[in-house]
């Protein structure tokens, strides 16, 4: 009985010495140098989700910069993928492979630079449309309006309004050019002008404002900002213009504490100081304490009669 023991013992340690442990992830970390052309790109990591840890948007810094990845940020994952920024670019994307970044292998990206084209139409208001040569429309809005993001090349902006000629123009744009092109339509002789009318566009806004909010407000006191158009239109019936704000907009009171003008082809001095005095009045929701700025375009025309 006891030699019986001692051999269920001895085969037990035996089956025991047999089953290893897992070894552990081999831990690494590498100082990894990152550059762009142009240079101060934001550079944002996008890590992806694993069982254990949220996907989402890491920002790493500006280009020239250092990152220090490693094992423990990047897990189990075969390669990295960094997105870069600059102002008045485009994004560019690199994929790099983690064996090349365990080896500090530097990253050096040339992102693409854009052109941006600024377009105007006498009168205002014209249905503008803006393409490329040989592709689909890449803009359509009612001047005036500013469209960034355009790669370099030729572009065909055609404007229309209902009682005027098409008026169409050509321009080159070039990598990093601020383009600008005005187009003028003639007025067809059968068609006589209606009524003023003016329109609202948003453009820029905080996003600690609420944009519906803030246009809902904004456009329910259109009859009192459209009032001041009368006073062109006195000087001038078949006047138009544009008027460019920032508004500085008092959050936890809920009103506009400032209406600067940015731009505007109105010269009669008192239509513009009725805008801003006008535009003021405006009674905005109210909110958490603070401040936001907003830019609007208010455009100022006149329909044709039918």
């Amino acid at each position: 009985m006891m030699r019986r023991a001692a051999i269920v013992v001895v085969l037990g340690l035996t089956a025991a010495a047999c089953i290893s442990a897992p070894s552990a992830p081999e831990q690494w970390e590498a100082a990894v140098s990152i550059t762009s052309t142009p240079s101060g790109a934001q550079v944002v990591w996008i890590r992806p989700a694993t069982p254990s840890t949220p996907g989402g948007l890491v920002e790493l810094g500006r280009t020239p910069m250092t990152w220090t990845a490693s094992r423990a940020q990047l897990l189990d994952a075969a390669e990295a993928e960094l997105v870069f920024f600059v102002e008045g670019h485009g994004r560019a994307r690199s994929t790099i492979a983690v064996d090349a970044l365990r080896a500090g292998t530097p990253v050096d990206v040339a992102i693409p630079q854009f052109a941006t084209l600024r377009v105007r139409t006498a009168p205002v208001a014209a249905f503008t449309v803006v393409d490329a040569t040989g592709t689909a429309a890449v803009r359509d809005e009612y001047a005036p309006f500013q469209v960034g993001d355009l790669s370099p090349g030729e572009y065909t902006v055609t404007a229309h309004r209902d009682g005027f000629d098409d008026s169409v123009e050509h321009v080159t744009l070039r990598a990093g050019e601020a383009g600008a092109v005005s187009l003028t339509l003639a007025q067809q002789q059968s068609s006589p002008l209606g009524e003023p009318r003016m329109a609202v566009f948003e453009g820029e806004i905080a996003p600690e404002l609420d944009e519906v909010g803030f246009m809902t407000a904004l456009r329910a006191q259109h009859t009192a900002i459209a009032a001041c158009y009368d006073r062109v239109l006195a000087a001038d019936p078949s006047a138009g213009g544009c008027v460019v704000l920032q508004l500085e907009v008092n959050l936890g009171f809920g009103r506009i504490d400032e209406a600067r003008i940015v731009e505007s082809d109105i010269t009669h001095a008192d239509t513009v100081d009725c805008i801003q005095r006008r535009i003021r009045r405006v009674e905005l929701p109210t909110g958490e304490p603070g401040t936001a700025v907003a830019n609007v375009t208010l455009q100022y025309f006149r329909l044709p009669a039918h």
